[in-house]
């Protein structure tokens, strides 16, 4: 209460009451020739005025600082357009993910998940709705564009490592391809 504010100036108590609070008596000497009287009540709440004035200046010359430091270091929004695939940011839907299974832990939950399609974009609010196949009906399928990114199919030319590898047929005992399941007979837990 007693610390001046960097951004203001001021002491909290200053701005509340007008003054500054008293320091050890023994340490300031206290000027005894002006009387009660002698103080302007008028004066004081000009005097609490003023400097409330000058620490709104200094609040917002201080907030007009640190917006500015702060534009320097952002990007601008990326721009999706209907149809197009994004990446959808799982940080605020870890929950959803970790339910599904007993065994999910966080430390392993993926950051980003997807891609989605972009069925409605709203660029002026930056704000795109996505399609997700077997979203829940009361999920929220419209996200900011903070959370989305551009979704980039992989290289294979220029990264072969990083080709996905597509599983070939189940071959069975008796030498016999299968590629589809027709029933689940037994399941393992």
């Amino acid at each position: 209460m007693n610390t001046v504010n960097s951004s203001t100036g001021f002491t909290g108590f200053q701005l509340h009451l007008g003054r500054s609070s008293r320091v050890v008596p023994l340490l300031v000497h206290i000027d005894d020739s002006a009387s009660a009287e002698e103080i302007d009540a008028a004066e004081v709440i000009e005097h609490l005025h003023l400097d409330t004035m000058d620490a709104q200046d200094a609040f917002l010359h201080v907030k007009v600082n640190q917006a500015h430091q702060t534009n320097n270091h952002h990007s601008s929004d990326p721009a999706f357009a209907v149809g197009d695939k994004v990446w959808l940011a799982m940080k605020n839907r870890c929950h959803n993910y970790l339910q599904k299974n007993k065994n999910h832990v966080a430390k392993f939950v993926p950051r980003f998940n997807g891609p989605y399609i972009v069925e409605s974009a709203y660029p002026e609010l930056s704000t795109y709705t996505l399609h997700i196949p077997g979203a829940h009906k009361n999920t929220w399928l419209t996200f900011h564009s903070s959370h989305l990114k551009p979704w980039t199919p992989n290289d294979n030319e220029l990264f072969p490592q990083h080709q996905h590898q597509h599983p070939g047929p189940i071959v069975t005992k008796d030498g016999i391809e299968e590629y589809f399941i027709e029933k689940i007979i037994n399941e393992c837990k």
